[in-house]
Parts: C-alpha cells; structure tokens; sequence
C-alpha cells in the first residue's frame, strides 16, 4: 500500500484556480524524482506564501538550510503562493533567480512546487485569474531541475511507500 500525501500537497493547495482541464484524482503526469539515499526514510522541508523576496524569506530559508545541513534533508515541498503579489509571466523573469534560485539553490535539494492563488493573477495580487503565472511556473522547471513542477496536476512516487500528489 503507498501513502498518498494529499494532505501536504494537495489540500494546502486549495485556494489555487481550478486546472484548465477536467482533473482525475490521480494525475497522469509523473514527476521523476530522485529517491532518497535511504529508502527507509524520507526528510522533507516544506514551506509555502514564500515569495516575498524580503529579508524574511531569505532568513527563513537560512534556518531550512541549517537543519538540512545538521539533520539532513532529501526533497522540498513548496505548497503554493511561490511568489508575491502575482508570479512572473515568464519563465526567463529575474523572480525565479531572485525568489528561488538564489534563495533555496544552496540547498541542493529538488522542490515539488504547486502554484497558489498570487502565482495566477491578474487585475490584483490572489485574484487567480490568470493561468500565464502556472504555466511560466511549468516552463521554468525544463530551465531549473531543481523547481520539480512538470505541469499543473501531477504525481511524485517516492520510494515504494509514500507518493505526494497534487
């Protein structure tokens, strides 16, 4: 029997758009991540309404990097709200290099990441009307392998026992 982390990954997600297609419970893409040393333990940070670019975040992720540098750490799991107010239209836009890249490269771990309401908008920061910000979110992890987010809905096995899905 495989744990499916709804919880983590899918219900966090809840004030995200609903996808453009007609969803299934079980997504058919598959994210392709590699499996942790140690197939009997899984250590995975999670964080979620990070983008602000502040002082904040890149404290925070400071403190991530030092207990992942003490006790380990295997995968990321971004819950949404990847950028604030509203995400970048473009998968080349400096705020994957400011607000990811530069901030949680150090880390050296892969991030399932999931678009949240800020990441779609369009007229006002959180509106979710504008699917430009997912889909630049989909296009930006061909560009970083880091940023795991190979379409709007999709599965990540993890080993024989756990899989997280969105």
């Amino acid at each position: 029997m495989r744990l499916l982390l709804f919880a983590a990954f899918g219900l966090f997600s809840a004030c995200a758009p609903a996808p453009l297609q007609s969803q299934t419970p079980f997504p058919d893409v598959v994210a392709q991540v590699a499996a942790p040393n140690d197939p009997g333990r899984l250590r995975v940070v999670v964080m979620g309404d990070q983008g602000t670019g502040t002082e904040v975040q890149r404290r925070v992720a400071a403190a991530m990097a030092e207990i992942c540098a003490s006790e380990g750490c295997d995968l990321g799991v971004g819950l949404g709200d990847n950028f604030y107010p509203s995400g970048p239209r473009d998968p080349a836009s400096p705020l994957f290099r400011e607000r990811f890249a530069e901030i949680y490269g150090p880390l050296k771990v892969p991030f399932l990441m999931i678009p949240g309401n800020h990441d779609e908008s369009w007229v006002r920061g959180g509106d979710g009307a504008d699917p430009r910000g997912a889909e630049a979110q989909v296009a930006y992890s061909r560009i970083n392998p880091q940023w795991v987010m190979p379409a709007r809905t999709y599965r990540a096995p993890q080993g024989p026992l756990l899989e997280f899905l969105r």
